[in-house]
């Protein structure tokens, strides 16, 4: 593993075990402004979502969730993230 391959999995582990805003540590990360662009959005079931994710947040079968997929961008449109 070269110093670089080092840096971004220790980065990529502050990311991924972070309690904070993850488009924060990207754009401290990539020195980059970053914006959302969102791709899909709309309300769905909560009987399509797993069930550990319905016991997390207390959901009933008959509820409505709201779900959204985004992506975070540079100012030239390059991916850095990708959310649900």
């Amino acid at each position: 593993m070269t110093a670089g391959q080092a840096w971004l999995t220790r980065s990529a582990r502050m990311l991924v075990e972070s309690d904070g805003s993850t488009s924060g540590l990207l754009e401290a990360l990539t020195g980059e402004s970053l914006s959302t662009r969102v791709d899909a959005q709309g309300v769905i079931p909560a009987s399509r979502l797993p069930e550990a994710i319905r016991a997390a947040l207390g959901l009933c079968g008959e509820a409505a969730v709201l779900e959204r997929r985004s992506c975070l961008i540079t100012p030239e449109h390059e991916v850095v993230g990708i959310n649900r």
